[in-house]
């Protein structure tokens, strides 16, 4: 045990009586400091608050109470330094000091009514007067002040979207980088979405305006939920389609396959494919999901529809459904030739409307003219605009429009200038005229011709389409050739846009193979090596011949490879042989046979789609491409009348041989021809026939040319005509003022006013008619006949209609429509028309008064 001397002892309890002394002392200390404080408030002496505060808290430390009161004073109005910020610190403190203060503190506390939940409705009164100086500065940073300081407070959601709300109107919203710096920024802001928006709805207009279809792809891709989406899909289309080619409408359909966009898509290649006769249809239909529709649509399409009038005017397909509409007029276009376009032009009590087949409105105006590949031009009153068939407007406010070769849209404003199908513009409006002529684009201005390629109008579309106007005129040569004049000058021009012949004071002679030039130098075959010059030049399909020099002649064969020098000068007559002049002229043919044909002056003929050369002289010569003399004589004339037949003559008397000289007919007439097959003769003003067909002659003896009807022969004796057989015995007596071939087996004969139809066969007369007019219904041929009790319609395969009706007509166009037949009853007052298809199946029956029936009744 250890023992503290007294002295120690005493030191130590001296100084543990202190420390109790002391700790009593500083708790009497910290109660009296908030009793004094709240009594000097009280009495609104606030500087004597503020110095009982910095005393207290010098000598204590852990100070809840007195902290809370300074935080009260600083919020007091009255207190001249009022600082709600000063009070926000102070509060904090006074919050954390009460959670680590003593029990018997806590206790003097509530008995001066400071309790924890004093503080925290003192710390909320704090951040309602802070949110109110927000609110009442209304500024970005007094926002963010007190969303930093108070990141509890309640109100700190309406603080940041007032900050926000802001900092988003001060944002430059054509300025990518703000838009994108505001999204990095604000991640959780409730304008996210409105700046996403306004993003992308700037991305997409920069990528349309910079042409770029690989950023709207990429754009298309990362953006899936965006709600410029589709705008951007839009824009791709058109950017897409800009060559008007089926297969770029086709490409787009296969990649973006469900959107708004490809149902223009589609609309678009309906009509272009349409205008080609639908040859590609199934290529688009049968992959896209939607191919069972666009079958329809193409079904739908190409039936007819009708219009008949029942107070307003409805819409009758041939299969019977019925569209409803409001129009109270129709064109009288439709009365003349049906539905038979993609659109109806009619009125309704609003005024004049386009609607599609099906009967919904397309379009208010009306039609002014069909361009052609599902574009109209439509007057809408204040404008006349250029619209597609599916209902979009492609332009607006342009004098005229003419769609090029189903690929371009020319309009003219005051000038002429060049649109994509979809209504983009490929060049400004400053031209007299544009045209196309094989595959060249021409482009007029002031007289002057600037000419360049499809794909190059598409290919600088992003940089702007830069012409040239230095062609005066041109000469088409092919398709994808053609010679450019300029003064003296010319050029030969592909339709890529190359030359082949630059711009030079010479004369161009092209050739697919061997085409050459003729200028002061000489002659030149061009090609892309430098020219060498010759004196002369000629080329035609079968030879080459070039002159070295003088007396130097080199002929070459085009379809054989060989070549010849020659010292005489040679002149190229076909593609089969050549003449090579001199004192003794000879022919060449391209097996390199040489056959002298006598003197220089004699006369050639030669037809340049004819193996065969003709020499005339004192004996004329017929030569075959082999060189070989087929037949000679002392003819008057020789003409070459096709591959294996000429026509010869002798003191004025003509036959007709074979191109071994055999005699097809002697030479014994007075005049032949050959027409369709057939050989004509005239002997002492008699008409005979040669069928080369079938190798049948028959004698002279008619009074017309013989036609063949049928298996059989019309001809004319004694001013009436009759059928004959291929041995020239009569089959319908001569009695006739006329035939028609109708079918195979049946041929229309006409005496005096009755028309009779005859079975070759029988020879008997199957239908006997008063009137017979020919009935144009686009496939089938029919003819409209009257008999005894009114106008009939037969066909080819028998009577469609009997004889019983006022009138008949065929509403439509070549393609397609309906029989319109109208029945008058003049003792009830009305007509019953009936409608059939060109088969002569019946459609629909009504009834019309005479003012209604005269509504649908064509006036043309």
């Amino acid at each position: 045990m250890i023992l503290c001397e007294p002295n120690t002892f005493v030191h130590m309890l001296r100084s543990v009586f202190l420390f109790i002394f002391l700790f009593l002392l500083i708790d009497t200390i910290q109660a009296g400091d908030v009793r004094r404080v709240k009594k000097a408030m009280e009495k609104a002496d606030y500087e004597k608050a503020e110095v009982l505060i910095k005393k207290s808290l010098a000598n204590q430390e852990i100070n809840p109470g007195v902290r809370y009161l300074y935080s009260v004073l600083y919020i007091t109005p009255e207190f001249p330094r009022f600082n709600i910020d000063n009070a926000r610190n102070y509060i904090r403190r006074a919050i954390q000091d009460f959670e680590v203060a003593n029990q018997d503190d806590l206790e003097e506390l509530t008995e001066e009514e400071i309790t924890k939940s004093t503080l925290i409705t003192h710390l909320e009164r704090i951040i309602q007067l802070a949110f109110e100086k927000a609110r009442d500065q209304q500024s970005i940073m007094s926002w963010q002040t007190f969303i930093e300081f108070y990141p509890e407070a309640k109100q700190n959601g309406f603080a940041v979207d007032s900050r926000d709300s802001l900092i988003f109107q001060g944002i430059n919203k054509n300025s990518l980088s703000d838009l994108r710096e505001f999204l990095v920024a604000y991640p959780n802001s409730i304008f996210r979405p409105e700046t996403q928006n306004i993003l992308d709805r700037l991305l997409v207009s920069q990528f349309w305006k910079s042409k770029s279809t690989e950023d709207l792809e990429r754009f298309i891709l990362e953006n899936q939920e965006s709600e410029y989406k589709e705008t951007a899909i839009k824009h791709l289309l058109k950017l897409r389609t800009l060559s008007g080619k089926l297969d770029n409408f086709l490409s787009f359909i296969q990649k973006y396959p469900a959107t708004i966009a490809t149902t223009q898509a589609v609309n678009f290649m309906y009509h272009l494919d349409k205008e080609n006769g639908f040859k590609d249809f199934n290529r688009y239909v049968d992959f896209h999901s939607s191919s069972d529709s666009l079958r329809k649509v193409r079904e739908v399409a190409s039936l007819f529809q009708f219009a008949i009038f029942d107070q307003t005017y409805q819409l009758i397909s041939n299969e019977n459904d019925i569209s409803k509409t409001n129009l109270i007029s129709i064109s009288a276009d439709i009365n003349c030739f049906g539905l038979v376009g993609d659109v109806i032009s009619g009125s309704d009590s609003e005024g004049e409307i386009i609607l599609s087949k099906r009967g919904t409105e397309l379009i208010r105006g009306k039609v002014e003219k069909d361009l052609g590949a599902g574009f109209l031009q439509v007057n809408q009153g204040s404008s006349l605009d250029v619209y597609h068939k599916s209902g979009a407007r492609i332009l607006k406010d342009i004098e005229e429009a003419e769609i090029l070769n189903n690929q371009f849209l020319k309009a003219r404003r005051n000038n002429w200038a060049l649109y994509t199908l979809m209504g983009i513009a490929l060049t400004d409006e400053r031209f007299d005229d544009i045209f196309m002529e094989g595959d060249f684009w021409f482009f007029r201005k002031a007289d002057r011709l600037a000419i360049i390629s499809a794909n190059k109008i598409v290919e600088s579309f992003t940089e702007g389409l830069y012409l040239e106007f230095k062609f005066d005129d041109y000469e088409l040569v092919d398709d994808n050739l053609s010679i450019g004049f300029r003064g003296d000058q010319e050029c030969l021009l592909k339709s890529d846009g190359e030359f082949l012949v630059p711009w030079g004071k010479h004369h161009i002679y092209p050739h697919e193979t061997n085409g050459y030039v003729h200028d002061q130098k000489g002659y030149a075959f061009y090609g892309p090596e430098r020219y060498t010059y010759y004196p002369y030049l000629e080329v035609n399909d079968g030879f080459i011949l070039r002159k070295e020099a003088e007396n130097q002649w080199m002929l070459f064969s085009n379809e054989k490879d060989w070549f010849i020098p020659l010292k005489d000068s040679v002149k190229l007559l076909s593609r089969h042989s050549a003449l090579i002049t001199g004192e003794s002229p000879k022919l060449i043919f391209q097996n390199q046979k040489i056959l002298d044909i006598g003197v220089d002056d004699m006369p050639l003929s030669v037809s340049m789609t004819s193996p065969y050369t003709l020499v005339k002289g004192e004996v004329s010569l017929i030569i075959d491409s082999y060189g070989k003399i087929r037949f000679s004589g002392n003819f008057d004339s020789i003409e070459i009348l096709n591959d294996s037949l000429f026509s010869v003559s002798f003191n004025k008397k003509y036959g007709v041989l074979n191109r071994l000289g055999e005699e097809i007919l002697p030479i014994e007439f007075d005049y032949l021809s050959l027409e369709d097959g057939m050989i004509s003769f005239i002997n002492k003003q008699k008409i005979g026939a040669y069928d080369l067909t079938k190798n049948l002659q028959f004698k002279e003896i008619f009074e017309s040319k013989l036609e063949r009807i049928n298996h059989l022969y019309r001809a004319k004796k004694s001013g009436s005509y009759g059928l004959i057989n291929s041995e020239g015995i009569e089959v319908l007596p001569f009695e006739y003022e006329e035939f028609f071939e109708w079918t195979d087996s049946l041929v229309w004969g006409k005496q005096d006013d009755l028309l009779s139809l005859i079975d070759l066969n029988t020879h008997e007369a199957e239908l006997q008619v008063t009137l017979l007019s020919p009935f144009e219904t686009g496939s089938n041929t029919l003819m409209k006949f009257y008999g005894s009790n009114g106008f009939g319609l037969i066909g080819k395969t028998g009577t469609l209609l009997q004889p019983i009706y006022s009138e008949i007509v065929w509403i439509g166009d070549e393609t397609q429509g309906v029989i319109m037949a109208d029945r008058f009853l003049p003792e009830a007052g009305f007509h019953v028309v009936t409608y059939f298809d060109a088969s002569g199946r019946k459609i629909l029956s009504q009834a019309y008064s005479k003012e209604d029936f005269e509504k649908v009744l064509c006036n043309e």
